[in-house]
């Protein structure tokens, strides 16, 4: 695998400051003073509401994610709410260092966060390349659903408040909005944004890997987007 460019992916799915950490080898200096070769890419895939019970009756997460990346035998949440802890992960600080309190304004929410002070930006300045895909923190695109958070070089987020949608919601795909969700387009509304959520994570491997010399594999449905057309689903 050539490794003349590193990406982080951090979207949709669960765990892994400790991993990003480590990657770094403790800060963007020691980052910064590794050779290109050194540094591994750097995958994270994060869930809301989940508990580590429901890995249980999770085979493919177990077998696909688990058995081939890193396992924590104790983890420890601070504030288990979705913005606070996703602030968290984005800082590594606790809510009351980084004053994401809640959900929402005034307390809590995406422009609580400085993000002029995270994760992506440190990985930047370190050399990685940096995408982000679907959900954000809460709150994100209420002001401006075309925003770029500092640090992210590829940016396929969901603004709310149309990230809680599964018919008629937009991505923001690198400062351009893209309207999906119809069901005309895909014939399974139930699943329409995880589906596409699927096909551009799928989209953008693919560019990664014409840099990287990866080859990106697995089945989508489609993009339930006007012009595209279907693809079958893959094993679950």
């Amino acid at each position: 695998m050539a490794r003349s460019h590193r990406w982080l992916l951090a979207p949709v799915l669960v765990v892994g400051i400790a991993a990003a950490a480590a990657a770094l080898g403790g800060s963007a200096e020691t980052a910064r003073s590794a050779s290109p070769a050194a540094r591994p890419n750097v995958v994270v895939l994060m869930t809301d509401d989940q508990t580590v019970e429901e890995l249980r009756v999770m085979p493919n997460v177990q077998n696909l994610l688990a058995a081939q990346g890193v396992t924590f035998d104790n983890s420890f949440v601070s504030y288990s709410l979705c913005c606070p802890s996703r602030s968290t992960f984005l800082t590594g600080q606790y809510a009351h260092n980084h004053g994401v309190w809640g959900n929402t304004a005034p307390t809590g929410g995406y422009y609580k966060l400085d993000s002029t002070n995270t994760l992506p930006v440190w990985l930047q300045r370190a050399g990685y390349q940096t995408i982000h895909l679907g959900k954000y923190l809460n709150q994100y695109g209420t002001r401006n659903p075309r925003e770029i958070p500092p640090g992210w070089g590829q940016w396929y987020g969901t603004p709310d408040p149309s990230t809680y949608r599964y018919l008629n919601y937009s991505i923001n795909e690198n400062g351009n909005l893209v309207q999906f969700g119809t069901a005309a387009a895909c014939g399974c509304p139930g699943r329409l944004q995880r589906i596409t959520q699927r096909a551009d994570k799928r989209t953008v491997v693919r560019k990664c890997g014409a840099n990287d010399q990866q080859q990106a594999q697995g089945r989508v449905c489609g993009r339930g987007r006007s012009g595209r057309s279907p693809m079958p689903g893959g094993p679950r």
